[in-house]
């Protein structure tokens, strides 16, 4: 049996001249690469402008969804039929049921299009 010694495949910390090891500055945090220890606090109006913009991108995405969804309503009648197993006589009765789909979908898409404004600034 051949014995291997683990201390010879490790890197050595990196030092330097000092032989001091190095400290590394995550990059997603930019208060620690400029050397400030305090967070700039938001400002009211901007906070009040990001939540404007996030609730106007909700809406939209709502509302745009919930019309795509019923106009799109119609096309679920292969997916019920497969699901019930029974035909579907009118398939412009299938558009509620797309509008509504449509709509929880419009929220989602609204709900993670808000967190990109709060976090995108």
């Amino acid at each position: 049996m051949i014995a291997i010694d683990a201390s010879e495949t490790m890197e050595p910390e990196p030092l330097l001249a000092s032989h001091e090891p190095i400290e590394l500055v995550e990059w997603w945090r930019e208060d620690a690469a400029s050397g400030s220890t305090t967070r700039a606090q938001m400002t009211f109006e901007d906070a009040e402008q990001r939540r404007h913009q996030s609730l106007i991108f909700i809406a939209v995405a709502v509302i745009g969804c919930a019309i795509a969804g019923w106009l799109a309503g119609p096309l679920l009648a292969g997916a019920l039929e497969s699901l019930t197993g029974t035909p579907v006589a009118d398939t412009s009765d299938l558009r509620p049921t797309g509008g509504f789909l449509g709509i929880l979908t419009g929220f989602m898409v609204g709900a993670a299009g808000g967190w990109l404004i709060w976090s995108g600034k």
